[in-house]
């Protein structure tokens, strides 16, 4: 591939970009803290675009925990999107994939999450932003995680 093609791929994806319009969304980073006080990672955006006069959903989740025994981790695509602006609570879901990680070995398993993102912290002052994660496979695999953002934060935008 040569400079002018890199060239013209980039105006295109940037033309891409441009075109989309934000319409509402959520993104968040940071520690959650569990009633059992285990802890937690997670990075997530959630996004809905107006592109070409169509409403389009898109954006990724991470989290992730480890005690003694395991490590599990879910990663996700989001494909669907609902904001509440007055309350700023965003809950966002899709297709993703759990990673369990034990002494015995790895295990995949694809499935669909679903996830709730509350943004009550304003300015630093407040109650403490939550952050919820559920994971549903075949033959009933399900795991489950939520509670307080203790490290970072989650903002929710509404539509304007």
């Amino acid at each position: 591939m040569n400079i002018r093609t890199i060239g013209v791929v980039a105006v295109l994806a940037l033309a891409g970009l441009a075109s989309a319009q934000f319409v509402e969304g959520a993104r968040g980073r940071g520690e959650v803290t569990n009633r059992e006080n285990a802890k937690g990672t997670f990075s997530f955006n959630a996004a809905r675009f107006l592109r070409n006069n169509e409403e389009v959903v898109n954006g990724m989740v991470e989290f992730g925990t480890r005690s003694r025994e395991r490590a599990v981790t879910i990663q996700g695509r989001v494909q669907r999107l609902a904001v509440n602006g007055e309350r700023k609570v965003a809950e966002f879901a899709g297709e993703g994939v759990l990673i369990v990680r034990t002494p015995r070995g790895v295990e995949r398993v694809q499935g669909r999450f679903q996830a709730r993102a509350v943004d009550r912290r304003q300015n630093g002052q407040g109650d403490p932003d939550v952050f919820s994660i559920l994971f549903e496979g075949p033959n009933n695999v399900r795991f489950e995680f939520g509670g307080n953002v203790t490290r970072g934060e989650v903002t929710v935008k509404p539509r304007a």
